[in-house]
């Protein structure tokens, strides 16, 4: 009887513990090429910063830090046929830096304002968290 009691004090301990997932970060300094500008460039406002979070992600927590404000998206997870996760916009209305973590992992930062583009994919390669801007928005069909 004991024994099953503390086994089962065990699944709950470690059912409820947090999931931490373990990358390394890195900022990419050149865009990602686009073959051609697309249509959708006209209709992006340049005074805002669109995050792109790609590939990787599997039922996901990413926390998101900028000024005094932080936010949680819960659940991402990419489509697999899309190679898209989500779209995060933020308004782009000061210089500072901006703050990405997924699942308690350590945290990617940059300077948003460092980039001539105001688009950034956000992506796993392997074991890394990947950030690097885009040169024109990308489409997903």
């Amino acid at each position: 009887m004991k024994v099953s009691i503390i086994i089962i004090i065990l699944l709950i301990v470690f059912g409820c513990a947090k999931t931490i997932k373990k990358y390394e970060v890195k900022v990419l300094e050149h865009c990602i090429e686009n073959k051609e500008k697309e249509w959708l460039e006209n209709k992006l406002d340049n005074n805002v910063l669109y995050l792109f979070f790609l590939s990787g992600f599997n039922n996901d927590v990413v926390e998101i830090k900028y000024h005094d404000i932080t936010f949680k998206e819960k659940s991402v997870i990419t489509d697999q046929s899309l190679g898209l996760a989500t779209v995060i916009v933020i308004n782009k209305n000061a210089d500072t830096n901006l703050k990405i973590r997924v699942s308690e992992g350590p945290e990617l930062v940059f300077n948003p304002f460092e980039y001539e583009s105001n688009k950034m994919g956000v992506y796993f390669k392997g074991d890394t968290l990947m950030c690097q801007p885009f040169r024109y928005a990308p489409t997903f069909e």
